[in-house]
């Protein structure tokens, strides 16, 4: 399947979503007071999968990242699993998840709690 460009994968209607979660990483547990990391995986309708996950200083620009979830570990285990029923896109499940990781009030888990109930709201 061809790479997509940013904004095409921004702009791609998501399907269906899995909140996931991992082991958080030695320097993650120095970091937070957490022993799990979480994001939220998406299937868009062309059958990719992603990967959407904040976390302190992921990118220089966004604290919250996307990647192809075929990167993923084996240590990631499905919390939930939900189809989506109205139209969302990988951009609007950014969005919601914030820019700025803080430890104690905008983490890894708020931004997987938000990108799954923006994915999952009734209209």
């Amino acid at each position: 399947m061809p790479e997509m460009s940013l904004q095409e994968l921004l702009s791609s209607r998501v399907y269906h979503v899995q909140h996931v979660s991992r082991p958080s990483d030695t320097s993650e547990r120095e970091e937070i007071a957490y022993s799990t990391h979480e994001g939220v995986v998406v299937t868009l309708l062309n059958g990719r999968k992603y990967l959407l996950h904040k976390g302190r200083n992921f990118s220089p620009s966004n604290d919250t990242v996307v990647v192809d979830a075929m990167y993923m570990s084996t240590r990631w285990r499905t919390l939930e699993s939900c189809a989506v029923m109205q139209e969302v896109t990988v951009g609007d499940l950014m969005r919601v998840a914030g820019t700025q990781y803080n430890a104690e009030f905008d983490n890894d888990k708020h931004a997987a709690a938000l990108m799954m109930n923006k994915a999952t709201a009734k209209i």
